[in-house]
């Protein structure tokens, strides 16, 4: 009906009440739109309208109503479809990793390019990482020294009983986590939407998101039905085959433990390109920039070439192998003085190194990883700028 009345006027502002449907039909006429106030009420405008405008309810009509209008940025948004989360994906959220490993993979593939939604901000999740709840699983579970308000375990006041977005301060950083009762979802990549002059975050800390107890989760098709692929599958544990060490999470220790080397990293069909996720020590082997022997790119190599050996479950590996992969010049450097001199140093017997639980071979990955971690922050403001770019293309 309100369509038959928008067609017969020509005004340019229209009073009416903040009905998305409606909204949406002002918009498409150039009618300008403000929430209507009773005559009776008329000597408090200016609060009846705040009150009018904190009623809006953020649904799926609601962000329907808002890529249609353009009132967010929603270039990256032009290819998927977007619903709230649904009480089965929740359910999903939280089924036990012990009787399915592969959930692991369908819970990150679920969350990757979600929306974190409230009124007034708008967060594209262009990468996240999970974390096992249970210490058997992951040895770099949660950590929250017995202080609960720095955990992002459900605490069911909110919005969602069994799932906490929220914002954690931790080692240094300033995290933003989805939390279920099963994991911890570290979200490593990030782009507000509703603001063209924020650019997109990439690492550990997010501080442009501000979730609260109704921030609301929005998840896209494409998830959706990449996640339902890998859920029927039931044995699947990685997204594809053909880029394994991106599904690897940033860490810095444990790396001669077989759960360190687990695919729980998944990004966005907007990011979904080496060049535009964030880099971790096995990634930053394949940036554009620096030479193949440049101290970051050496590290990750090693990295690399460890992480495969824990892949296929080699119980040992050959010290020529992976001293191989150090390039043929001599640099005198930290990781060029760690993977050449002390890997030669390992005891081995007849060249063979002991792949699990070494923790000779441990401390000196350890190593590396601090000392490439550093530049991963340089190599992902270059991701950042490339986002950008992708954004203006497409626009």
């Amino acid at each position: 009906m309100i369509e038959g009345v928008l067609n017969s006027i020509n005004l340019k502002s229209y009073a009416i009440s903040p009905v998305v449907s409606n909204l949406t039909a002002c918009e498409e006429r150039g009618i300008n739109v403000a929430p209507c106030v009773s005559p009776e009420n008329n000597n408090n405008n200016n609060s009846k309208i705040n009150d009018r405008k904190t009623k809006i309810e953020v649904n799926n009509d609601y962000i329907q109503y808002l890529i249609s209008t353009s009132k967010i940025n929603t270039t990256p948004l032009l290819t998927d479809k977007y619903t709230e989360i649904t009480e089965i994906q929740l359910e999903l959220l939280n089924k036990d990793w012990n009787f399915g490993f592969h959930l692991r993979a369908v819970c990150a593939q679920l969350l990757a390019g979600c929306l974190s939604m409230e009124k007034t901000e708008v967060l594209l999740v262009n990468c996240i990482e999970l974390y096992s709840r249970s210490k058997h699983q992951d040895i770099h579970s949660e950590r929250f020294n017995g202080a609960f308000s720095n955990s992002s375990a459900p605490t069911g006041d909110k919005i969602y009983e069994t799932i906490n977005i929220c914002n954690i301060n931790l080692e240094n950083s300033h995290k933003l986590v989805i939390g279920s009762n099963v994991f911890s979802g570290l979200v490593i990549s990030s782009l507000r939407l509703d603001s063209t002059s924020l650019e997109p975050e990439l690492g550990p800390s997010t501080y442009r998101s501000h979730p609260n107890a109704i921030t609301k989760l929005f998840v896209s098709s494409s998830s959706i039905k990449k996640a339902n692929a890998l859920l029927v599958k039931k044995k699947a544990t990685q997204i594809n085959n053909f880029d394994k060490f991106s599904q690897l999470r940033q860490l810095r220790s444990s790396f001669t433990i077989s759960n360190t080397h687990c695919f729980s990293r998944y990004s966005s069909r907007f990011t979904y390109n080496v060049y535009m996720r964030p880099y971790t020590t096995f990634t930053a082997f394949c940036a554009e920039e620096g030479d193949d022997f440049s101290v970051v790119k050496l590290g990750s190599s090693a990295m690399r070439f460890i992480a495969a050996v824990l892949f296929n479950q080699e119980k040992t590996f050959s010290c020529k192998q992976l001293v191989s992969v150090a390039p043929p010049v001599e640099k005198k450097t930290y990781v060029h003085q760690q993977h050449k001199k002390k890997t030669l140093g390992l005891d081995s017997v007849n060249d063979t190194i002991t792949s699990f639980g070494n923790l000779a071979l441990e401390d000196i990955l350890f190593g590396i990883a601090e000392k490439i971690t550093l530049p991963l922050k340089e190599l992902n403001n270059k991701g950042a700028k490339k986002i950008l770019q992708k954004i203006k293309h497409m626009y």
